[in-house]
């Protein structure tokens, strides 16, 4: 399960569409910003819920929540990459042509629900989940029956049309978007911008897919990897009770930076456990903490994008973020790397300050 994974998701997409009513005075706008701040709090509650009381879970009830869980990522995700097709820059016609998109998708998609219509579906659902976990009653019981029955209609028509089926498709569509303008170097806010909502939304598809119960064997590599990013280092560590890999990653056409930990080895090896976008804070020397001849390293802010129900991040008493790694060398390589990034981006800037740009 993903939920927080959603969550958030649903908190980004809720945000972005925000500047949307400046231009389109379409009142399913703010219909739709509505029911994804109350997604966001319903799918914590339940994801709270079932931590609270997970030995009293059926199989029915982790099917509803699986049936609940993918088709909300289905459709968050076809969102997100829609809205990932906008400029940069974008100007009021962009803005409508995106809603309209998004408007037009749902409309044909999916038993021609609106897009808030659908939210509210959702947020009816989780809700009914909740009670019934916490021992509300029959009436619950037939709430959810009813709302199931329209979820999977849903979700059999999103099968059938949905724009993005298989890992196959999934690349081969993200790799058809052309992402222009580049982006700057380091991007402020690269969950709101093309390459980060591309990134955010694969790793999640890949994660939904991994965990995925009739799937049999490892990730093909193909699944994994996203075409314009190179590798500049990979190493294990200890991450709160899990081992993965860690590894920092590029895109070589905006520079977009990212560091993502993923299973390390086993079944699902390679799947996504979370990714952070390496903003500003790299050029910043008290960003990045490693005592000579320690494995461990501290980062004082890492916004993390989590794509596994069973992760917590590891804190440090500070507050920062904790990156355990299983030998000192590979703690000092991976300290080389984001220092000699920093000291890119900052030639890179001053050149661009210098030259007027």
């Amino acid at each position: 399960m993903i939920l927080l994974a959603e969550a958030g998701r649903a908190k980004d997409i809720a945000q972005a569409l925000g500047p949307f009513q400046e231009y389109e005075r379409d009142p399913r706008i703010g219909d739709t910003i509505a029911e994804l701040d109350d997604l966001r709090h319903h799918l914590r509650e339940l994801r709270a819920s079932l931590d609270d009381r997970r030995r009293y879970v059926d199989t029915l009830f982790r099917d509803d929540v699986e049936l609940l869980q993918h088709s909300v990522a289905y459709t968050l995700g076809d969102v997100w990459t829609i809205l990932g097709q906008m400029p940069q820059e974008p100007i009021g016609h962009d803005y409508r042509n995106a809603w309209k998109d998004v408007s037009k998708h749902c409309q044909y998609s999916s038993r021609s629900q609106s897009l808030p219509d659908r939210l509210h579906t959702y947020n009816n659902f989780t809700m009914a989940l909740v009670r019934k976990l916490n021992s509300k009653g029959d009436p619950v019981r037939y709430l959810i029956e009813d709302l199931r029955e329209d979820l999977i209609k849903l979700r059999r028509a999103q099968l059938q049309d949905r724009r993005l089926i298989t890992a196959t498709e999934a690349i081969d569509d993200l790799a058809a978007l052309t992402l222009r303008p580049p982006l700057p170097p380091i991007p402020d806010t690269p969950p709101l911008a093309n390459t980060g909502v591309l990134i955010v939304f694969h790793c999640t598809f890949i994660a939904l897919r991994a965990y995925d119960s009739t799937r049999i064997g490892p990730l093909d590599p193909f699944d994994h990897d996203l075409d314009k990013e190179a590798e500049y280092f990979s190493a294990p560590i200890a991450d709160n009770g899990y081992h993965h890999r860690l590894r920092i990653l590029r895109d070589r056409s905006t520079n977009v930076l990212r560091l993502e930990a993923s299973v390390l080895d086993g079944r699902l090896k390679d799947t996504p456990i979370w990714t952070a976008f390496v903003t500003h804070h790299v050029l910043s020397p008290k960003w990045m903490k490693k005592s000579p001849h320690a494995a461990t390293i501290h980062l004082s802010d890492l916004k993390r994008h989590i794509f596994s129900p069973d992760y917590t991040p590891q804190r440090a008493n500070s507050g920062a973020h904790v990156l355990d790694f299983d030998k000192t060398r590979d703690a000092d390589a991976f300290a080389r790397t984001i220092h000699d990034f920093g000291e890119r981006f900052r030639k890179d800037a001053s050149k661009r300050s210098k030259s007027g740009k």
